[in-house]
């Protein structure tokens, strides 16, 4: 992987519950870290073999190998801020198991996980 084709810059966010003033959960956003990717949207014939996989997958984002990321337990808590849009992680995948480039397929759109 080249540095030159990382040339966006994202916020990984994870999902925090808390309480409000009346007892009530209340979803809200942390930023866990911020990393430089490249964001590719899917092509339609990538979208059509990713249905088997998802029928709304959007994008993939490639990322420099995290610890953050690895574990699949913790991805549902996590998203991607990119500007004033969110993506939604589906799976991360560590390419050839070599800790050096996750590839991130997500869905684009507002969730409150």
């Amino acid at each position: 992987m080249q540095a030159g084709h990382l040339s966006q810059t994202i916020v990984l966010q994870r999902r925090d519950l808390q309480r409000d003033s009346h007892g009530a959960q209340v979803t809200t956003w942390s930023d866990v870290a911020q990393l430089r990717a490249a964001i590719t949207p899917l092509s339609g014939r990538e979208i059509l073999t990713a249905q088997a996989f998802s029928a709304q997958l959007t994008h993939q984002i490639v990322v420099r190998y995290t610890r953050c990321l690895s574990d699949p337990l913790d991805l549902p808590k996590l998203r991607i801020l990119f500007g004033q849009r969110i993506f939604n992680i589906q799976a991360a995948i560590n390419d050839e198991e070599s800790n050096r480039q996750i590839t991130l397929l997500v869905t684009e759109g507002l969730s409150d996980g």
